[in-house]
């Protein structure tokens, strides 16, 4: 199984880059960072071609606000910059080289979420999938109980507005 990830080469046109450390092989870290993107996460392409990682997350989620960060310095060895606004704790990154680390490797989209796939990298191995997973239930899920006549069943549920990445989440 080939877990090697790809460097982006970026060619400068408009704006200048900083190189940053990117990890070489997969982790569960990493893993479940994604699974934190695709969930509460984006990149976002400016006019003037500067890429911002973002992440927003309500206040009291302390727990996935001190392991963004956490996760954030050891991957990247980077301090990832928040500012908080009204009851959310929202971060971002400016950073070309990693918004082409995480479209490249993990197909996380410059843009609009609209298209949502597992990364293939992800679904080869049974740890680093649930990892991903484990990082979409920290930001779009949720446990309830479902009361049905005498019974009570646990539910847990990830919200999604793309259909196929649903499914596909339901089938992994």
């Amino acid at each position: 199984m080939e877990n090697k990830l790809i460097k982006p080469v970026i060619k400068v046109y408009t704006t200048k880059y900083k190189e940053i450390n990117l990890p070489e092989q997969m982790s569960t870290e990493l893993s479940e960072l994604v699974g934190i993107h695709f969930g509460d996460g984006g990149i976002h392409v400016q006019k003037r071609k500067t890429y911002n990682v973002t992440y927003c997350f309500n206040i009291k989620e302390k727990d996935l606000i001190e392991d963004l960060k956490f996760l954030f310095k050891k991957l990247f060895d980077i301090e990832i910059k928040q500012y908080n606004r009204n009851n959310a704790a929202e971060f971002y990154c400016c950073s070309k080289m990693l918004a082409y680390f995480l479209n490249q490797n993990f197909g996380a989209p410059l843009g609009k979420k609209d298209s949502l796939k597992i990364p293939p990298i992800l679904k080869e191995d049974k740890e680093y999938l649930c990892a991903f997973i484990r990082g979409m239930y920290r930001t779009d899920g949720c446990l309830f109980v479902k009361n049905d006549g005498k019974y009570r069943y646990p539910v847990i549920k990830i919200t999604t507005k793309c259909k196929e990445f649903a499914e596909e989440l339901t089938h992994s």
